[in-house]
């Protein structure tokens, strides 16, 4: 979603475009307690044409417990996937 909203305001669409998932690297620093509230945050480092780089992480109680780093690729109509989850 992060992805997909950067793509929209640097384009200055009305509504998010179609991505898929090109590259996600996860890294599960700790265990996330189950029970507790988790915090997820996540922020395009870069976008390039059709592409959205984008880090985030899970934090409980003030604890990074998983980070994330994803590559996604806006897609066009003809696509498998576009739109395909509105």
């Amino acid at each position: 979603m992060t992805a997909a909203y950067y793509l929209m305001k640097t384009r200055g669409l009305h509504s998010p475009p179609g991505t898929v998932t090109a590259q996600l690297s996860i890294t599960f620093l700790k265990p996330s307690p189950m029970g507790k509230s988790l915090h997820l945050s996540a922020h395009c480092t870069g976008i390039e044409g059709e592409k959205a780089y984008v880090e985030g992480s899970i934090e409980v109680d003030g604890v990074k417990t998983v980070s994330m780093s994803g590559l996604y690729v806006a897609v066009r109509e003809g696509h498998p996937a576009f739109h395909k989850w509105e």
